[in-house]
């Protein structure tokens, strides 16, 4: 459908043909499985950046869920394969030679990411741990450094992939012409500012420039890459 500018007001519209785009994909159709088949996968699997996806089922039901956010239906494309209608996301299980899950593969933006399953001790200490950074509100170590080398590399368009894992990397280039120029012209920071951790264990600051400010959160693996990073205008900025 084309629309074409003409003086003066449009009275109405007609449109006389709708012509469908030819690169849509089609939805994955969703299977029923037998729901014992998915009991098989239940559990925790470890993503980078300390971050949990649980696994669960209520009823005919199958439920995943990362840290910090809300329960996401997921349905079969077969046995070991799942889709979610909320997002655009797949999920695939790998299992042993006794059909229990050994890791899951998150397929999403184009980009694969693998998680080993956990024990169940072990991702209640991760649990433990996360509820103790909320409750004290301490920034991680090198969150802050991580940050400020990440805005000077956005300012001076100096792209630092290298400072992220592959799939944080991945997701942040093709934004990446679009967010350094907008940094580009909001003069010298001026500050930054630790305010909180957030519920998944993102560390939130925020950055004053010269003619806007910003809120961030950024999360970073045990080694100090950074998995997580997502910014905001501050309100009346």
């Amino acid at each position: 459908m084309e629309l074409l500018p003409q003086d003066g007001d449009v009275k109405r519209m007609a449109i006389d043909r709708v012509v469908q785009p030819s690169d849509l994909v089609a939805p994955p159709k969703a299977v029923t499985i037998d729901p014992n088949v998915f009991d098989r996968y239940v559990g925790h699997y470890s993503f980078p950046g300390n971050m949990i996806m649980t696994l669960s089922r209520d009823g005919d039901r199958f439920l995943t869920q990362l840290t910090g956010q809300p329960q996401v239906p997921v349905f079969a494309k077969s046995e070991r394969e799942f889709f979610a209608k909320a997002v655009d996301a797949q999920i695939t299980l790998v299992t042993n030679a006794q059909g229990e899950a050994t890791q899951l593969v998150l397929h999403q933006n184009g980009h694969d990411v693998t998680a080993p399953r956990m024990s169940e001790a072990a991702a209640q200490a991760q649990a433990d741990a996360l509820a103790t950074r909320v409750r004290e509100q301490k920034a991680a170590p090198g969150s802050e450094a991580a940050l400020r080398r990440h805005i000077e590399a956005l300012q001076h368009d100096r792209p630092n992939y290298d400072d992220m894992v592959p799939a944080t990397a991945a997701a942040i280039r093709p934004q990446w012409p679009t967010v350094k120029e907008k940094f580009a012209h909001l003069g010298q920071l001026q500050s930054i500012t630790f305010k909180g951790v957030g519920p998944a264990g993102a560390d939130i600051y925020e950055t004053r420039f010269e003619k806007r400010a910003f809120e961030w959160r950024i999360r970073l693996t045990s080694e100090g890459k950074i998995v997580g990073l997502y910014f905001q205008p501050m309100p009346g900025s």
